[in-house]
C-alpha cells in the first residue's frame, strides 16, 4: 500500500484501509470529548504519555503489549 500526503491512500490498499483513511482524513474522524473522558478515567493517556510511561520500556524489552 502506498500512502501519500497529497493524494491519500493509493495503490493496492484494501477497501477497509481506504475507508478508514478516508473517514479519518476527509470526514472528520471521531470527535471525542477528551476532558470529559479524563474526568471519567483519570489515568487516560495519549500516545506520547503512554510511550513515556509504559511503551518505551516494552519496546526496549521486545515484549508485546498486554492485551
Amino acid at each position: 500500500m502506498l500512502v501519500t500526503g497529497a493524494t491519500g491512500v493509493q495503490g493496492g490498499a484494501d477497501p477497509d484501509a481506504r475507508a478508514g483513511y478516508d473517514f479519518a482524513q476527509h470526514q472528520g474522524g471521531r470527535q471525542a470529548d477528551i476532558a470529559a473522558l479524563r474526568e471519567l478515567h483519570p489515568g487516560l493517556m495519549d500516545f506520547d504519555a503512554w510511550l513515556d510511561r509504559e511503551g518505551a520500556a516494552l519496546f526496549q524489552k521486545g515484549s508485546p503489549p498486554a492485551a
